[in-house]
């Protein structure tokens, strides 16, 4: 079985950060929507990664921490922990992989490695 390694902000509602709306309360709200513009949706990725495929849900992820760190500054990542989220590494065994990010099901999480405390500092 092929794994991919990926990275992922997550709620702990088990949504990501902009379906949970956990992006809301950053402290510079404005500046990360206006940043985030250029960061398309999955649909718009290329290529298309489909949300919906095979009828299943696909969350979306970061490919690696590096790319995460090109559209989070250190300080979103540490307010997003205070918001109730977690950042993790995940093994998966199925994906969708675009230019800008991974989208990946749930049940096919091979590992989940919380790497929050890594941001903390």
């Amino acid at each position: 079985m092929s794994t991919k390694t990926i990275v992922r902000i997550e709620h702990s509602s088990g949504l990501g950060i902009w379906q949970s709306n956990a992006y809301l309360n950053l402290s510079n709200v404005d500046s990360f929507v206006y940043r985030h513009k250029a960061f398309p949706s999955p649909k718009y990725d290329t290529p298309y990664l489909d949300r919906y495929k095979e009828d299943k849900e696909w969350f979306c992820a970061f490919k690696t921490v590096d790319q995460m760190s090109e559209w989070l500054t250190k300080e979103e990542v540490k307010e997003f922990i205070e918001l109730d989220c977690s950042v993790i590494c995940l093994e998966v065994s199925e994906w969708q992989e675009g230019k800008y990010q991974v989208l990946y099901t749930k049940e096919s999480i091979v590992k989940c490695t919380n790497i929050s405390d890594l941001f903390r500092n």
